[in-house]
């Protein structure tokens, strides 16, 4: 898991300079630029279906939850989990044009949102450290 959370790191931070960047400057994008993105896109999916399966730690009585329904609930609840179905829609995909397909691509920056996830994992990283050292 923890190699996981580094590369989503990687990507997260790679969105958030390659996606504004690419709306400011470049004009045309070539099919490799959209694959990539296309292949991005879905690992940022499959990392939800990671966090729907990754265990918890509850703050009331600092247990770690493993059962997998309350997991998913847990996950649901939560705001990250709004902010990563949200940046990760593929806007892209939807082959509008024109001034419409401007408007759509401006809806792209919601990627940058991924950011945050950082600081999320870099806290359950810091949670699990201390967990294995209580042990």
């Amino acid at each position: 898991m923890f190699y996981w959370d580094i590369f989503i790191i990687i990507l997260s931070i790679y969105n958030t300079i390659a996606l504004p960047f690419t709306l400011a400057y470049l004009q045309r994008t070539t099919y490799a630029y959209h694959f990539f993105n296309i292949l991005i896109t879905i690992l940022f999916f499959i990392d939800i279906i990671v966090s729907l399966r990754t265990s918890y730690i509850m703050a009331t009585s600092g247990d770690e939850i493993f059962h997998p329904k309350l997991i998913a609930i847990n996950y649901a609840k939560s705001a990250i989990f709004w902010v990563d179905i949200i940046s990760t829609f593929p806007f892209e995909l939807l082959g509008f044009s024109g001034t419409l397909q401007k408007i759509v691509s401006l809806l792209g920056v919601l990627k940058v949102v991924r950011i945050g996830k950082i600081s999320k994992i870099i806290a359950n990283l810091n949670v699990s450290t201390q967990l294995k050292a209580s042990i």
